[in-house]
């Protein structure tokens, strides 16, 4: 079948990639505009579908989950638990992933950021605003859905509106730090 792919083909598994990957909504997209839905015989498209989710678990399975979404519950179940960073102000939880650190809908972060913040922190906290992923709500911004960072420092930068280390800072229930817990797992 693929030495038997035209640009209609292409197009169609084009824009089903895109739909997912906006529908899923764990990736920034460069490119957020496909083409349209082109019209393919009934049966093509149940082969171009049965491709596009075998090309979803190869993906996967080499490290790449570009169309997986983030599972609460699968992050969740690991040995160490809830990780959770909290003061007078807030309080956030996530956990360190293979993709780096989920933060969980329902978090908060402080309104304001520290004079010393690094512009990367208040740039990234202005896209999760325009991105809708986190809201005003009261004295804080919540979360309203899931958040993957690329490290813990971050995600607890992005919390706290300041420069953090995100290994020190996020506890679990016991009060362990990510480090303990991740060194011990180690």
């Amino acid at each position: 079948m693929i030495n038997s792919f035209t640009k209609t083909h292409v197009k169609f598994l084009e824009h089903t990639a895109i739909k997912q990957a906006i529908e899923i909504n764990r990736w920034k997209l460069d490119n957020s505009s496909a083409s349209n839905l082109p019209h393919v015989t009934e049966s093509m498209e149940a082969d171009l579908l049965d491709c596009f989710e075998t090309t979803k678990i190869l993906l996967s399975t080499l490290g790449f989950p570009l169309f997986e979404p983030i599972s609460r519950v699968t992050v969740t179940t690991k040995n160490e638990g809830i990780f959770m960073i909290k003061n007078k102000e807030i309080v956030a939880d996530g956990n360190l992933i293979d993709d780096g650190f989920v933060v969980f809908k329902g978090s908060e972060a402080k309104l304001n950021t520290t004079p010393s913040c690094h512009k990367y922190l208040i740039d990234l906290r202005i896209f999760l605003q325009e991105k809708g992923v986190i809201v005003q709500s009261n004295n804080c911004y919540q979360f309203v859905e899931d958040y993957v960072f690329s490290s813990p420092s971050t995600a607890g930068g992005v919390i706290l509106g300041r420069a953090t280390n995100g290994w020190t800072k996020w506890r679990n229930s016991e009060g362990k730090t990510l480090d303990e817990v991740r060194r011990k797992s180690v």
